[in-house]
């Protein structure tokens, strides 16, 4: 079975978070042969960002996602897209924020936490990036895509 993609469509809205986790749980269940770890790790990681475009996307309430998750052999790849506005990106590197502005940007996230460690928010990304082996934004014309990537362990 691996390769099959898992998909979910709809309004970005924290009703949305459940749907997302249980797609996740539909996806490990079918795959009882690969790490669980791996899978918890990305299930984690992929709620985090999902979390950030609920929270943070444009027009808040009428932004569109898709969320499509994919079991390989070596790895699980998941891609968050929504319709949202561009938003301020400060994970990208330089060119790639004064890029954000235009038609497409595109960088990798450089892990960071809050300037304040008191700070109660700005850990959702960062925490995400730490458990994958990548994660990737761009800026396409009228959408948002996060791409997450997890190479899997054999049980």
């Amino acid at each position: 079975m691996a390769g099959e993609t898992y998909r979910l469509d709809g309004l970005a809205v924290p009703d949305q978070l459940r749907r997302l986790h249980g797609l996740l749980a539909t996806a490990a269940a079918e795959h009882p042969q690969v790490d669980p770890g791996a899978l918890m790790a990305l299930e984690t990681a992929a709620l985090e960002v999902a979390n950030n475009v609920v929270e943070h996307a444009r027009p808040l309430g009428q932004v569109r996602w898709r969320f499509e998750v994919r079991v390989e052999e070596d790895r699980v790849v998941a891609e968050l897209s929504d319709s949202g506005e561009a938003g301020d990106t400060p994970w990208l590197p330089p060119a790639g924020r004064a890029a954000a502005s235009g038609s497409t940007a595109s960088g990798t996230l450089v892990v960071g936490g809050p300037a304040d460690d008191l700070e109660e928010t700005g850990r959702g990304l960062p925490l995400a990036a730490a458990l994958l082996d990548d994660l990737a934004y761009r800026r396409e014309p009228g959408r948002n895509v996060w791409t997450m990537r997890k190479a899997l362990g054999g049980r």
